[in-house]
């Protein structure tokens, strides 16, 4: 199955992932409706967070916006980025920071200030289309026809290219159609089967052509019977762990919910300073036992982690599912969920393996800061 399906299944949860990222820092307004709507006259102070069937803003956002639906429409100002899951993605108004989005199809006919980055079926930028920064993305057919700023990133079947480029092209494709019309101030980099015809005079630098192998490489579906054998494992492990040990498991997805820049900043010293550490007190005898108990801890640490960061999704997932449907759902099944929620993620194209490094650092951050609030507990018992 191609890649980018895979993104398309995950749609409502990379957009909750995206909402456990950011956090409670600032002011977020959240709606969760089959219409989410806001009016021309309408502006929202903060970030907007938004969950439906169809999200249109023809207002003003002044902050980021997390949005979630089967179709997403951008006809105002967004003054932050803009994250969307969805089947369709449209932005005919202005982004004043990023677009990163998962979709089946992505226009974009207004303003994106800085950077897009982009998972989707078909992809297409107007000739009335503006990106500031860089265009990066993967899809069965990219359509450039307006305005990149500096760098264009492609992988897919197709591109075309009938507009301007401010820097360079770099593609890995199986079709690339550049019209006479196009401008690439830059040089063009292109990977695929045979040599695609280049107009003269419509890139400025060097063009350079890498040919794939004689013989198509077969595609390796995302899902192995391995990772099927690690989903089933963790979901198993994850019921368990909310059954037996519920207050524990609380209380470590209770810190990722609270401060998941905190734990994501602990996780990353405990996932670098954790083996150093193990190595420097297996350098004496002494410190022998101690090393072992601190690998042991470690890999613990990893394993119940990522437990921990998919029970985080699953309840996040749970209060969406509370807030619109008022039905209240059992942890077993939010664990299960979230560990759902978070394999799926890790699939997704190109932003798997940050997915899968985010959780891996969340959760272990939560481990050290539950290892911590134990040791306080524990210490404070033996001196009563």
């Amino acid at each position: 199955m191609n890649r980018i399906r895979w993104a398309l299944t995950s749609v409502l949860l990379l957009a909750a992932l995206t909402a456990l990222l950011a956090g409670p820092a600032g002011a977020v307004e959240t709606r969760a409706d089959s219409l989410v709507y806001v009016g021309p006259n309408e502006v929202i102070d903060g970030d907007l967070m938004a969950f439906g069937e169809s999200v249109t803003i023809d207002g003003t956002v002044n902050g980021d916006v997390f949005a979630a639906a089967q179709s997403v429409t951008i006809n105002g100002a967004v003054a932050g980025d803009l994250l969307a899951a969805s089947q369709h993605v449209a932005v005919a108004g202005r982004i004043g920071g990023d677009v990163r989005a998962a979709s089946q199809y992505l226009t974009v006919t207004g303003v994106v200030a800085h950077n897009l980055t982009a998972a989707a079926q078909f992809l297409s930028l107007t000739p009335s289309g503006q990106i500031g920064g860089s265009w990066m993305s993967a899809g069965a057919t990219t359509t450039l026809d307006g305005t990149v700023g500096r760098d264009v990133t492609v992988s897919g079947d197709r591109l075309d290219i009938r507009g301007r480029v401010g820097r360079d092209v770099q593609a890995t494709v199986d079709a690339l159609a550049i019209a006479p019309s196009a401008q690439v101030r830059g040089g063009l980099t292109y990977t695929s089967w045979e040599p695609q015809p280049v107009p003269p005079g419509t890139v400025a630098g060097e063009v350079a052509h890498r040919p794939r192998p004689a013989e198509r490489q077969r595609a390796e579906s995302p899902v192995s019977f391995l990772s099927l054998i690690w989903l089933a494992g963790n979901l198993i492990l994850g019921v368990l762990l909310v059954w037996l040990l519920p207050r524990p498991a609380m209380a470590l997805r209770t810190a990722i919910d609270r401060g998941p820049l905190l734990s994501l900043g602990i996780g990353l010293v405990a996932l670098i300073g954790g083996p150093l550490i193990a190595i420097l007190l297996a350098i004496t005898l002494v410190g022998l036992p101690l090393a072992l108990l601190t690998l042991v801890a470690y890999l613990l640490g990893l394993l119940v982690g990522w437990i921990i960061t998919g029970y985080a999704l699953g309840h996040l997932i749970g209060r969406l599912v509370e807030r619109q449907w008022h039905r209240r759902v059992a942890e077993g099944w939010l664990v299960m969920v979230g560990l759902l929620a978070l394999y799926l993620l890790t699939l997704v194209p190109y932003l798997g393996g940050l997915v899968a490094l985010v959780a891996i650092l969340l959760g272990l951050g939560a481990w050290v800061l539950g290892s911590l609030a134990l040791f306080r507990i524990s210490a404070a018992r033996l001196e009563d």
